[in-house]
């Protein structure tokens, strides 16, 4: 069946919690997976010159020594890089194209208060936000849902709005077959 042309579009919508979910846990994914995999190439390396991860995690013996200074250069070194990946990977695609993959999968982009393409400044507040967020139970996600502009805490901090760049509509065929089906139940449920 051809969508509604009648139908409101959500193209410019605020994106709702869901669809926001669901793109942020595709990034965390994506990122965790390429992390992991990075990481596992690093050990397979290292395995090569016979060094194991408990090599590199042995801290005992004197800093003075060589071999134990470059394994905790190795370990800072690999923490930096995990870390300037995660915030790399949301600052670089925020500041581009607007959205991570995860946004692209899902048909929405970042935006800021009067629609433009973020800043770098808004970049680094809203991921900063996003640990913000976290923190009461991830009271500031949820937020969200009570929101009439559908923002996170971490939206507000960096005034952006999360919006939907597809031209979809509601499927008012599917709300419609649940109402009806709801209505059925009720009056069965009340002459029973």
């Amino acid at each position: 069946m051809p969508p509604d042309s009648s139908a409101p579009a959500l193209l410019g919508q605020y994106a709702g919690f869901v669809t926001r979910l669901i793109a942020f846990a595709t990034d965390q994914l994506l990122v965790l997976g390429i992390i992991l995999t990075a990481n596992t190439l690093v050990m397979l390396v290292l395995s090569f010159f016979q060094v194991t991860v408990s090599d590199v995690f042995s801290f005992s013996g004197s800093y003075t020594d060589l071999p134990q200074l470059a394994r905790i250069l190795a370990v800072g070194v690999a923490f930096l890089l995990n870390v300037s990946f995660y915030v790399g990977y949301f600052i670089v695609f925020w500041l581009l194209v607007g959205q991570t993959p995860g946004k692209m999968l899902m048909g929405v982009r970042v935006v800021s208060f009067d629609g433009r393409p973020l800043s770098l400044i808004q970049a680094i507040k809203r991921l900063l936000g996003y640990y913000l967020s976290m923190l009461p139970f991830f009271l500031g996600f949820i937020w969200v849902l009570v929101s009439d502009t559908r923002q996170g805490w971490h939206d507000k901090i960096a005034h952006t709005y999360v919006i939907y760049t597809w031209q979809a509509t509601p499927n008012f065929r599917f709300w419609r077959r649940l109402s009806h089906a709801a209505e059925k139940r009720a009056r069965r449920l009340g002459s029973g």
